[in-house]
């Protein structure tokens, strides 16, 4: 199966932004802007990442998800954060045009009544879980959630797969770095390889890894990215 190919953005209103780990951003300019790239890039789907907990300059808004309703988007749209919320739900249910979404308090907090409601009303496939890792040698993967971490364990990583059709490694300490997802996590965790999507400064050394071990998706998180990481 060919690795799926995907584009992780910040998306306030219809501003994009591009992540470099939790507290500094650079503007990438309106939606329709990376929306013109799509086919450049070669992209499969699309992450819009609705950063609550983080807000961008510390002001946060939501996804303008009724103008996205109004565009064309010709790949599979995905949205990451916020998603706990009942505005948003029902935004989504009237829309119906976003194709999966991602959950990390969910799997933080081990509270699937999110993860419930949006899989009876779009199908348990559009469930993906994401781990939100800060890695290093020292301290291994560390889960981090709205403001709260603690060691990843085995017993999250479970419960994760149990719940979710795919889930994410997101290494959010290398969000920004050309290349420079640390595949050394990979060996501190045990994963279901086909239904593991790689995030956080993925470029050509993780790309490569997951096409040759079967992982389902890279997801990058700069346009120049896929450029400089094609596998």
């Amino acid at each position: 199966m060919r690795l799926r190919r995907g584009f992780s953005v910040c998306v306030q209103g219809l501003c994009c932004f591009q992540s470099y780990g939790l507290e500094r951003f650079r503007v990438l300019g309106h939606f329709d802007t990376v929306l013109d790239n799509l086919d450049r890039h070669s992209v499969d789907e699309l992450m819009i990442i609705s950063p609550r907990s983080n807000p961008v300059n510390g002001k946060f808004t939501s996804i303008a998800l009724e103008e996205l309703a109004k565009r064309y988007i010709p790949v599979p749209l995905i949205q990451a954060g916020h998603l706990e919320d009942h505005r948003t739900f029902d935004t989504h249910a009237d829309l119906g045009f976003c194709e999966r979404f991602v959950f990390t308090r969910a799997l933080y907090d081990q509270n699937t009544y999110w993860i419930d409601r949006y899989a009876e009303a779009f199908g348990a496939q559009a469930i993906i879980g994401c781990f939100q890792v800060s890695y290093t040698d020292s301290t291994g993967p560390i889960f981090l959630s709205d403001g709260k971490s603690r060691p990843l364990t085995a017993k999250d990583i479970d419960y994760a797969f149990e719940k979710c059709d795919e889930v994410i490694i997101q290494q959010i300490n290398r969000f920004g770095h050309l290349d420079g997802f640390d595949l050394a996590l990979l060996s501190r965790v045990d994963l279901e390889l086909e239904r593991t999507i790689l995030n956080g400064g993925v470029g050509y050394a993780a790309s490569t890894f997951a096409a040759s071990n079967g992982l389902a998706a890279v997801y990058f998180d700069n346009s120049t990215f896929h450029k400089e990481g094609r596998a």
